[in-house]
């Protein structure tokens, strides 16, 4: 009723307005008592009961190219430039050693997974220009193998909850960001600088209860509209270098800081956070990677106050960070 001719009508339109379309999926799961389930029982493993998920073997050769021409097929036909695989099966490795042999344990889940490797291999190979979103339930496939081959662009199920704490983000920025320069969340439901800047990433997610009050409601989009180019002018400086400037705790009373750098372009920031029970009003952070004999120009992106400094004296003596009230966040932009 919502699509009568298919998705392809939206994917059109997508690239039509300098978009992409991404469809969500989860190929490796289906609920038994399904259309494949009952034609295909040989693929899938698991319990035969109503209402039990099964388990997709990619390790069968004939289950995987079943697979590969379903999704190519659906890719054709819906239009899909990115293709968000998930991941919500609740225990494979139970149903991957109930299917080993006894002298051949563990052949079942390498076959598995050489097969998931395989599968997206070949679909990167057909589709160009397709880009894999490795959601796997938040989190669940961000092993170096399968980062070879996508992005998550919602690195963790964490950010669905309505009582997520900011910290939460800001934690796995600082742990993933030491592997994993390319990733995206989501902030959340309400406008707040401290939350945004928490969750400051690659990539974001906005959710549609936020885009719809900033249609209806100027103060709102105009705020949105400064969170948003303030994302589109940090992002590209995750593909560079991260410098932790704290640790990465969980206390309410730390801050939480870090830089990020691109010396390709000359470019850089330090976002840095003071958690809502920390008593401290100012933090000094000794910076990294800079070019010690040139002079760097820093901008607030608060205020839009600027300053210069030379690199040897931002490695040295350190950066100082004034943040007046407790969770709050500053973005201190530079560049040489």
């Amino acid at each position: 009723t919502r699509y009568p001719n298919g998705f392809k009508p939206v994917s059109d339109y997508a690239r039509k307005n300098n978009m992409r379309f991404l469809l969500w999926m989860e190929p490796d799961r289906a609920v038994y008592g399904t259309p494949s389930t009952i034609d295909y029982p040989e693929y899938f493993l698991g319990k035969r009961e109503e209402g039990e998920s099964l388990l997709f073997n990619l390790g069968d050769p004939d289950g995987w190219q079943w697979m590969y021409t379903k999704l190519c097929e659906k890719i054709d036909e819906y239009g899909i430039d990115i293709l968000r695989i998930d991941y919500n099966y609740g225990n494979p490795l139970e149903r991957w050693n109930e299917n080993d042999e006894d002298n051949r344990r563990g052949m079942t889940q390498i076959r598995a997974v050489e097969g998931l490797y395989k599968l997206w291999d070949a679909l990167l190979l057909r589709y160009k220009n397709l880009l894999i979103d490795n959601c796997a339930s938040g989190g669940r496939r961000l092993d170096f193998e399968a980062l070879t081959r996508s992005v998550p662009l919602f690195r963790s199920d964490y950010a669905c909850y309505a009582d997520n704490d900011p910290i939460g983000m800001q934690v796995q920025t600082g742990g993933l960001s030491l592997y994993i320069p390319v990733s995206a969340t989501s902030f959340g439901k309400e406008l707040d600088w401290y939350r945004f800047r928490s969750t400051l990433s690659q990539g974001m997610n906005f959710s549609s209860h936020l885009i719809n009050e900033a249609s209806q409601c100027q103060s709102t989009r105009d705020e949105l509209g400064k969170m948003i180019n303030e994302l589109l002018r940090i992002r590209d400086l995750y593909n560079g270098d991260y410098y932790a400037l704290t640790g990465v705790t969980i206390d309410r009373r730390d801050w939480f800081a870090y830089e990020v750098h691109r010396k390709d372009l000359s470019r850089g920031a330090i976002v840095s956070i003071r958690r809502d029970e920390s008593p401290f009003v100012e933090g000094v952070f000794t910076l990294k990677g800079l070019d010690p004999m040139a002079t760097y120009c820093l901008e607030d992106a608060d205020t839009g106050e600027t300053w210069c400094s030379q690199g040897s004296e931002l490695m040295s003596d350190g950066l100082k960070v004034r943040i007046e009230n407790k969770r709050q966040a500053r973005v201190i932009f530079f560049s040489c």
